[in-house]
């Protein structure tokens, strides 16, 4: 018997057994222990948001699950990390700055959704002097986690905006 099954014979066959005390007891401890994979979940986004903007292409691409998809607006959607050449192509080619808003974070045993909504700025390096050439964006994005083995990967993503940039041709989330 797995764990997965050994929860469902607990929950099914002690738990209704359970005071009414310990029911609520074993209510908030599940809670806990969603709410402590929610914050490892938005850790690990910081972490990512921060090593987009430093530049970091290792700990960017680290919580990418190799078989992510993403769906950005008018592209078709994408499958599996950036390849990393492109990425530091990218990450060579301009700033970045970005902050995001992460507005909920719901666990589920192995599966976990992220939602929220963010803003970022691109300035090439190679702009000419005497012009303002940032391209700023703001976007509201979902994502999809998954536990493997112990770590939260990204499986899904799915983002849209009102001002999608002219430049570059994507944004690179």
């Amino acid at each position: 018997m797995n764990v997965l099954e050994t929860l469902r014979v607990f929950r099914e066959l002690i738990e209704p057994s359970m005071t009414p005390t310990q029911q609520e007891k074993l209510r908030s401890q599940k809670a806990l222990g969603l709410e402590f994979e929610a914050q490892r979940i938005r850790r690990t986004a910081e972490r990512q948001l921060r090593a987009y903007c430093d530049g970091d292409i290792d700990a960017y691409l680290d919580p990418i699950d190799g078989d992510r998809i993403v769906m950005t607006p008018n592209e078709r959607s994408r499958v599996g990390k950036r390849d990393r050449a492109e990425l530091k192509t990218f990450f060579d080619s301009v700033k970045r700055r970005a902050e995001v808003q992460i507005e909920e974070i719901v666990t589920d045993g192995e599966w976990a959704y992220e939602r929220g909504h963010g803003r970022g700025t691109l300035v090439p390096n190679n702009a000419p002097p005497g012009v303002d050439p940032a391209i700023s964006y703001r976007y509201k994005y979902l994502r999809i986690w998954r536990k493997v083995s112990s770590d939260w990967k990204v499986v899904r993503m799915i983002w849209n905006s009102e001002d999608i940039p002219e430049w570059p041709d994507r944004v690179p989330i």
